[in-house]
């Protein structure tokens, strides 16, 4: 029963793609029996109608327990699958989370940031970094309702994600 409280919640914002994927995520959920626990992950390959894609369904569990720093480091997590998946660009669709005290701006303000704090990479003296280890993810798209909101509750973390930033090529200058 919690599961599927916790699924239909989701599903709000994966209901498009699970309909053009002809069910995909549903089925993909119900035989890898998912239940949306904390760092849980449904990955979904290529599936009808987004051959070219890989849909990932995370877990953030109870939202009574979901928070700013669960949320981003949900970011920093996204940030690292779709590098190790060597996508050059990704979508993340956030929806409410039942319970949770953050509204669905909050929580993707949130996740930009950690995705924002886990894209830093000081190179400037490196000669040469293996192809292996560069980042391929030029472009990160949250999609939340209201996206306005959204990027207003990021522009407070925008300035924060910035100093931190410059802490970090200060600490890494000879």
């Amino acid at each position: 029963p919690s599961f599927a409280r916790r699924w239909n919640a989701a599903r709000a914002a994966a209901s498009a793609i699970d309909v053009a994927s002809g069910g995909a995520i549903a089925r993909a959920a119900a035989v890898a029996r998912f239940e949306g626990k904390p760092n849980g992950a449904l990955i979904i390959l290529a599936p009808h109608g987004y051959e070219n894609a890989t849909i990932v369904v995370l877990g953030v569990g109870e939202g009574k327990d979901f928070d700013a720093t669960k949320a981003e480091a949900l970011g920093s997590k996204i940030w690292d699958s779709a590098n190790a998946a060597r996508a050059t660009d990704a979508t993340v669709l956030i929806d409410e989370i039942p319970g949770c005290k953050l509204d669905v701006h909050a929580i993707a303000a949130a996740v930009a940031l950690g995705a924002r704090l886990k894209s830093y990479s000081f190179d400037k003296y490196m000669t040469k970094r293996p192809e292996d280890k560069k980042p391929t993810l030029k472009q990160l798209t949250i999609g939340v309702k209201g996206a306005g909101a959204a990027r207003r509750a990021f522009a407070r973390h925008e300035a924060l994600a910035e100093a931190v930033d410059f802490t970090r090529n200060l600490v890494s200058e000879p």
